[in-house]
């Protein structure tokens, strides 16, 4: 009923996108011990547009920030 928005929230989210077609966003870290022991929680996008969406957004931030070039 009540939502509290965080100045500096904590983001343990992850993202992998795999050959352009499937996106997995979720809390899961990709070790046995925590796919094991901890309670994780993760969802699987497969529109297109949300993809290419997400895609052009990391490439444009890492081009921001010259982690890398292309």
């Amino acid at each position: 009923d009540v939502v509290h928005l965080q100045a500096k929230p904590y983001i343990h989210a992850k993202l992998i996108i795999i050959d352009h077609r499937y996106m997995i966003i979720g809390s899961m870290n990709l070790s046995s011990n925590a796919l094991d022991n901890n309670r994780e929680l993760g969802i699987i996008i497969t529109d297109p547009q949300n993809i290419q969406d997400v895609e052009k957004e990391f490439l444009r931030s890492y081009r921001d920030y010259n982690l890398f070039s292309l």
